[in-house]
């Protein structure tokens, strides 16, 4: 029980237990019985201050920064899982004081208890942005390639008024690469 305790205490990951409590008013809520000081640094909290914390503040605290409307789907995504029984496995923007990051969070039932596990996935999103760039624009000057043009001209139409209007000439030559190869770009 010490060496599982410590490897939890010890983790990179966050960890929060969540257990039910009956309320003055009869009322059962999901309240935290351990945070490990991963998920105290996650959520910018000391760990013992987590402790005996409702879930949903816990999980509020996961996606500080976010839109409310964003939080509120989050919040309700949390709850129906909860109530359900089933497992969230979801990821979230955090926004604490500037400083910005990804974080996977994954709740599922253990036994008659709730578990939440934060990890840090900013490093991948980074990754999967700059792939998505490499994907959709010309790596020398940045500009929209042929796909990133189509992605982005069919967001930018959907969004525009009903009465906008607008002219677009696509011109596809053929062998241009020789040009470029020949005179530089």
């Amino acid at each position: 029980e010490k060496l599982l305790r410590t490897l939890i205490d010890h983790a990179v990951n966050g960890i929060v237990r969540f257990r039910w409590v009956e309320s003055d008013n009869g009322e059962r809520q999901l309240h935290s019985i351990f945070a490990n000081a991963a998920a105290g640094r996650f959520l910018s909290a000391d760990a013992t201050s987590l402790v005996a914390c409702p879930a949903v503040d816990v999980i509020r605290r996961a996606v500080t920064g976010m839109d409310d409307a964003d939080v509120e789907a989050i919040v309700e995504q949390f709850e129906a899982a909860v109530n359900t029984g089933q497992s969230l496995d979801i990821e979230v923007r955090q926004d604490n004081g500037g400083v910005a990051r990804w974080l996977r969070l994954i709740c599922e039932c253990i036994g008659e208890d709730y578990a939440a596990t934060f990890v840090d996935v900013t490093d991948r999103k980074v990754k999967e942005r700059e792939m998505d760039s490499i994907a959709s624009s010309d790596p020398l000057t940045g500009v929209l390639n042929r796909r990133g043009f189509e992605r982005d001209a069919s967001r930018r139409l959907s969004q525009s008024d009903e009465d906008a209007t607008g002219a677009l000439l696509f011109i596809d030559l053929n062998a241009y690469n020789q040009i470029n190869d020949d005179f530089g770009h």
